[in-house]
């Protein structure tokens, strides 16, 4: 799925409502822009709040003290635990 998007005065883009609908975004969202050679690859952020129930406790007591880095690996590690038991069958 591709699009034109424009880049307004305040330097901000507009998520086309069809890749949101597709990504079950909703409004205040956040997402992770990187910079890949000459491109910028934007990327959906789940909230940790998002993966509690992949977790046995809290998920704010689990991530107490750890970076955003270490919080942001975990996340993957979750969701990627939790794809791969979905369809492990």
């Amino acid at each position: 799925m591709q699009t034109i998007v424009s880049i307004t005065s305040q330097g901000q883009i507009t998520v086309p409502v069809d890749m949101r609908r597709y990504l079950k975004m909703g409004k205040r969202e956040k997402i992770k822009a990187t910079l890949v050679g000459k491109k910028i690859v934007l990327e959906r952020l789940m909230d940790i709040d998002d993966l509690a129930g992949i977790f046995a406790v809290d998920a704010k007591k689990i991530t107490k003290g750890m970076t955003q880095k270490e919080i942001e690996r975990a996340e993957r590690k979750a969701i990627e635990e939790g794809w791969i038991g979905r369809f492990k069958k």
